[in-house]
């Protein structure tokens, strides 16, 4: 008897085993969501900030970004980092030199974070100038931002992951239309079959000023356990 308990309790363990190896349905340990990007267009210049027609839109090679969120908490981060390159810094601080920018927003610090809304518009969320659409994660907040290592303050965020806004010339267009924001019909410039990680800079003190604009084009998505 004593023999057979044992064999009984074994096969149980095993059992226990196997379960948690086998997918099942109950819930699942907690994942971070994230995302990672590269090589974004660099839209506009100092006449032209937001560059519709995308006659200024600039290959930035080199830059990456990364963005990730905590679903249970909330926490999170956003990363980014140009390459030396005279265009980034004449816009940021008039230097024309070429000097390595980086900046980094955590979400704890006085950012907020919007899931699954539309932004831009007249939605209230994002940008006025630039048409809705919708975006699975954005968020809007105070940056640490940084040239050559020497910091720089008085800078704020705005950032998405959503439905693309940019053509493959970096444009805004529905067809053959460039986007205005005079235009009395601002729908169909999203692209739901394409995903962008957008980010805006702006100086807080001047806060509906759009000073630089990155457009990451289909930033890869990756889920990470803790």
């Amino acid at each position: 008897m004593t023999r057979l308990l044992a064999w009984i309790a074994v096969a149980a363990a095993l059992a226990g085993v196997v379960f948690w190896l086998l997918p099942h349905d109950g819930p699942s340990p907690v994942s971070v969501e994230r995302w990672d990007a590269s090589d974004p267009w660099l839209i506009g210049d100092l006449d032209d900030a937001y560059d519709y027609a995308g006659e200024t839109a600039y290959p930035l090679e080199g830059a990456h970004a990364e963005l990730w969120i905590d679903p249970t908490t909330g926490d999170g981060a956003l990363y980014v980092t140009l390459p030396a390159d005279a265009r980034v810094s004449h816009l940021l601080d008039g230097v024309q030199t070429p000097s390595r920018t980086t900046f980094r927003q955590r979400f704890a610090n006085g950012v907020t974070v919007w899931t699954d809304e539309t932004i831009h518009g007249n939605t209230g969320i994002g940008d006025v100038a630039l048409p809705e659409t919708p975006a699975t994660l954005a968020g809007k907040g105070p940056i640490d931002l940084s040239i050559s290592g020497t910091p720089l303050t008085g800078w704020e965020a705005f950032w998405a992951v959503g439905d693309a806004l940019r053509r493959n010339d970096g444009a805004i267009r529905n067809q053959g239309l460039v986007f205005s924001p005079l235009l009395r019909d601002r729908s169909g410039f999203s692209d739901p079959a394409r995903t962008e990680l957008t980010i805006l800079l702006y100086a807080a003190e001047d806060p509906e000023a759009l000073v630089l604009e990155l457009v990451f084009a289909e930033p890869v998505p990756t889920q990470t356990l803790p």
